[in-house]
């Protein structure tokens, strides 16, 4: 896995050559850099890829999906209301705290849930000290599930 400036170097590549010079929905590309890469991790917690925002006049408009080996695999533009790096750390636990009753929040973890480009903030609701959901935080909304693997909750 690449480390963070890796990531960052391999995502300015992307906007010096990238699509906004040829496609319209990326025009908000032109002029923007990179801001600071997320790392994006799997189910179990492993790390997967990085999240590379594209900034532009302090705005997030887009993010380059950088693999662990270097290279770029999407080119993001943003939609009002779909940036999910826009959540900081204190937002995603309000909005997760705001589900929960007599239990405890646990780790926030920037996740793709399902295939890459489906990522969310997962936080870990805690009983006793023991995992037994997650809440996945998106710009769209908040759902919960229990952990998809077993280890996971034995490791706990």
């Amino acid at each position: 896995m690449i480390d963070a400036d890796a990531a960052r170097a391999s995502a300015a590549r992307e906007i010096e050559s990238g699509p906004q010079n040829d496609d319209e929905h990326f025009s908000a590309w032109r002029g923007a850099s990179v801001g600071e890469p997320q790392l994006v991790h799997d189910e179990l917690g492993q790390p997967a890829y990085w999240l590379v925002p594209i900034e532009n006049q302090g705005t997030g408009v887009g993010a380059v999906r950088i693999l662990g080996s270097g290279r770029a695999a999407a080119m993001i533009a943003y939609r009002a209301g779909s940036n999910v790096l826009e959540l900081n750390h204190a937002r995603v636990l309000e909005v997760a705290a705001s589900v929960i009753a007599d239990e405890q929040l646990g780790e926030v973890l920037l996740v793709h849930d399902g295939p890459p480009g489906r990522e969310a903030w997962r936080v870990e609701v805690l009983a006793g000290g023991k995992l037994q959901r997650w809440i996945f935080v998106t710009p769209g909304g908040i759902y919960q599930r229990s952990p998809g693997d077993e280890r996971l909750a034995t490791n706990q």
